[in-house]
């Protein structure tokens, strides 16, 4: 990682007119070879903004700080393979919530199934007569998407 993979993440992000705040997802390895990195540049843009205590207790133990105005996380999650690392840079609007669920029709016949228009909460009711049982069960599934493709952009970086 040196600061000429940080700069491209940045400029491709302003020339694709993302709006901010941009957000960096670091692998460790490449955030500690950014911080050696940055060694190597002068003056003020060679400081890393260190993330206070009270963004710490809102954000949890994966925000670095920010540097050059993008806020910094770092995870073990982030993808590897051969030694590459594949973290990323994105702006607003490039992740966010989605929710969905199996089709309610591949177990119907379990009792009754319902299921919301959208399919993002279902709702099954199973009867027991000899136990007199009703049981309702709901689940939701919700996670993590890319919304908008070319509001991100990846940062590969060998090891």
């Amino acid at each position: 990682f040196s600061m000429d993979n940080w700069y491209d993440a940045t400029y491709t992000l302003e020339l694709n007119s993302v709006p901010g705040p941009y957000f960096a997802l670091l692998h460790p390895r490449q955030y500690a070879d950014m911080v050696e990195s940055l060694r190597a540049e002068a003056g003020a843009v060679s400081l890393i903004t260190a993330a206070s205590p009270e963004v710490m207790s809102l954000t949890g133990p994966g925000i670095k700080g920010s540097f050059l105005g993008v806020s910094i996380f770092t995870s073990s999650f982030v993808t590897e393979s051969g030694g590459d690392k594949y973290g990323a840079m994105f702006g607003t609007g490039a992740l966010g919530y989605k929710t969905g669920s199996p089709d309610a029709r591949s177990y119907l016949g379990a009792g009754t199934v319902v299921q919301t228009n959208d399919g993002s909460i279902t709702v099954e009711i199973s009867r027991n007569p000899s136990a007199a049982l009703t049981e309702v069960v709901g689940n939701a599934y919700c996670g993590l998407s890319v919304i908008e493709q070319g509001r991100m952009v990846g940062i590969v970086t060998d090891a």
